[in-house]
C-alpha cells in the first residue's frame, strides 16, 4: 500500500522537471505559430506578387 502511494505522488525532482518541460513546450508553440504566421504572410506576398506581376525576391 505505501509503494503505490509513493508512486501517485512524484518527487520534487520530477515536478521540477515537468514544469521545465511545460514551460519548453509553450515557447515551442509560441515560436511555431510566430513561423507560421511569418510563412503565411510571405506566401500571401508570393501570391500577390504573381498576380500582379511583380516578381521581387
Amino acid at each position: 500500500m505505501q509503494d503505490a502511494m509513493r508512486e501517485e505522488k512524484p518527487a520534487p525532482v520530477e515536478q521540477a522537471t515537468d514544469e521545465e518541460l511545460f514551460e519548453v513546450l509553450i515557447a515551442i508553440s509560441v515560436v511555431a505559430k510566430q513561423l507560421a504566421k511569418r510563412v503565411m504572410m510571405k506566401g500571401d506576398n508570393h501570391e500577390q506578387n504573381e498576380r500582379t506581376g511583380n516578381n521581387i525576391g
